[in-house]
């Protein structure tokens, strides 16, 4: 996965959109997490690799989404109160 610290500005602008969507009512978590699920139901072994995508936009956002989809995880195990 690609570091958020090296995100241009757009991925920044993005991964802030799906950040506060996170605290609303919508379904982006869920989106995140389905597409998670797809993407290791077609690749089992899927490592994420740069170069993978070609299409450079399509690569940056899917970048965003997996940066996104790991704060979703860090936020529920630190409130996860077993």
């Amino acid at each position: 996965m690609t570091d958020p610290d090296s995100f241009s500005e757009d991925q920044r602008k993005f991964l802030a959109m799906l950040v506060s969507d996170m605290h609303g009512p919508t379904c982006t978590g869920s989106l995140l997490r389905i597409m998670e699920s797809l993407v290791y139901e077609l690749k089992p072994d899927f490592d994420w690799d740069s170069q993978a995508i070609s299409d450079e936009s399509t690569r940056a956002d899917v970048e965003v989404c997996f940066a996104a989809l790991q704060y979703l995880k860090v936020k529920q195990a630190a409130n996860d109160k077993d």
